[in-house]
């Protein structure tokens, strides 16, 4: 899973992994510094398996091997994870600094609100992938976590509302318009429970008798929310017709390819329907244009597909000027190589095992006594 990414406007990427260490002396609980800023060992751990994850996504990798026993994009795999989690560690620097520049502030509720949230995920997330084992303390994912907020600040500042690069509605409601279909739709019942709680399917022919029905009836024009307490009269609890709109993307490939075809092929008004072996539904076509609350829940994921490339890639720029200060010391002793993940295509042998579980003790223990730089 791969928790720190480059920001998508409006959401919080969820941060990774962390540690590295000291430049001059003994000193290992930092690796790069930007003036005041600071990027602490656990931090860089979790950059590092962040780098390390995005080598695996990599076209054409060798799943049988860690990416350090291959080259990557030609390149040797260590020195491209390397350079991967040094530039993440730039751009955290880099949001850093601009945020301060730029006058920027976090507000006591949004910092409440992201500390309880990480502490769940965080707990969570421990228990999948070993973090704290790994070096990756609480802190230092709080840390990461608040970067990504200050970034989505820093977007918003330059291409939100009276932003310096600002986007106008008119734009991204363009976008809305022609790249995204309303749609009302009912789930068509396929099984009935018995009274002894068994399931068995309906047969087709009742199946095709309610989609008739209900056909019939959006074609009318009925109540959207009186053919639902008709229809669902039985159930325990008749849905609300709010559930049942969806506003669906071109090309979005969560959604099944018929509703896609209906959605955006079809006039306003149509009526259709879905049918395969999982489910079946009735559709009908709504106007997107008829409600401004759709245009504004969705104009922060619109600004993002719009804006976060071009964004990313600023961010990219400020990254490599700056000038870093390095503790080399501190980027040997927590080099990626250091991490020790099998290779996705195979299992890991018992020797392995019992090395894994001893250097993430071992590691356990330097965390600990490097908690307060995190």
């Amino acid at each position: 899973m791969n928790l720190f990414k480059k920001v998508t406007a409006g959401l919080l990427a969820a941060a990774t992994l962390v540690s590295f260490a000291g430049c001059s002396g003994s000193d290992t609980t930092w690796t790069y510094k930007l003036g005041d800023y600071t990027v602490t060992s656990g931090m860089y751990v979790g950059l590092s398996l962040t780098a390390y994850q995005e080598a695996q996504a990599l076209e054409g990798l060798d799943a049988s091997k860690t990416p350090f026993d291959q080259e990557l994009e030609g390149e040797d795999g260590l020195k491209w994870v390397t350079d991967e989690a040094e530039s993440l560690a730039r751009n955290y620097l880099a949001v850093e600094q601009k945020f301060d520049e730029m006058g920027l502030t976090v507000d006591e509720e949004s910092q409440k609100t992201m500390d309880t949230n990480a502490e769940a995920y965080y707990n969570y997330l421990d228990q999948i992938y070993g973090y704290a084992d790994k070096g990756f303390g609480l802190e230092s994912y709080k840390k990461l976590q608040l970067n990504q907020y200050k970034s989505s600040s820093i977007f918003n500042k330059i291409y939100g509302e009276g932003g310096s690069e600002e986007v106008k509605d008119d734009e991204l409601k363009d976008i809305f318009y022609s790249d995204y279909a309303k749609v009302f739709y009912i789930p068509v019942t396929t099984t009935v429970t018995a009274e002894d709680g068994t399931k068995s399917n309906r047969d087709q022919a009742d199946i095709d008798a309610d989609i008739e029905t209900l056909t019939n009836r959006l074609e009318a024009g009925d109540d959207f929310q009186a053919i639902l307490n008709d229809y669902f009269a039985d159930e325990e609890t008749v849905p609300n017709a709010s559930q049942y709109y969806a506003i669906v993307q071109k090309g979005d490939s969560q959604t099944p390819q018929d509703i896609l075809d209906f959605a955006f092929d079809s006039e306003i008004g149509d009526v259709g329907k879905s049918v395969d072996s999982t489910a079946s539904f009735v559709l009908k076509k709504l106007d997107i244009t008829e409600s401004e609350e759709d245009f504004a829940n969705y104009r922060v994921n619109l600004l993002s597909n719009l804006k976060a490339e071009e964004f990313n890639a600023k961010v990219d720029e400020w990254g490599q000027a700056i000038e870093l200060e390095k503790n080399e010391r501190a980027l040997s002793k927590h080099s990626p190589k250091n991490i020790k993940i099998k290779p996705t295509g195979t299992s890991s042998s018992s020797d392995e095992s019992s090395e894994q579980s001893s250097e993430n003790s071992e590691e356990s223990s330097e965390s600990a006594s490097e908690s307060s730089a995190e």
